[in-house]
């Protein structure tokens, strides 16, 4: 009869263990579910940090790009009315050199015109 205790206190024990196996297992189990879920928590929000950074990284270079054609646009437009007021200039100076010399060309013609002597 002790033997029958003996086992069934074996068997018991025995059973108890398995139980704290299982159990050990399954907490094991939940706690690489959550660990899994975690990671791809995390994966997620890098990867949505990612797309953040790159947002702002494009807006910052389209703000750069637009701010040197913009300076460039400022450049040309400068050099082209320096380049228009020089050309204005010089066409202002071949006009006072074209009317002082109207007066001299409007005698020669006339001078030619009448034969007048000495053209």
């Amino acid at each position: 009869m002790e033997d029958t205790y003996r086992e069934s206190d074996e068997a018991a024990g025995a059973e108890d263990a398995l139980q704290q196996v299982l159990s050990l297992e399954r907490r094991t189990e939940a706690m690489l579910r959550d660990a899994e879920a975690e990671a791809q928590e995390t994966i997620e929000e890098a990867r949505a940090r990612a797309r953040e950074i790159r947002a702002s990284a494009l807006e910052a270079a389209r703000r750069e790009a637009q701010a040197t054609a913009e300076r460039r646009q400022a450049a040309l437009d400068a050099r082209t009315q320096a380049i228009l007021d020089e050309a204005a200039r010089v066409a202002e100076e071949w006009v006072q050199r074209a009317g002082q010399r109207l007066d001299e060309a409007v005698e020669y013609v006339v001078d030619v015109v009448t034969l007048r002597e000495g053209a």
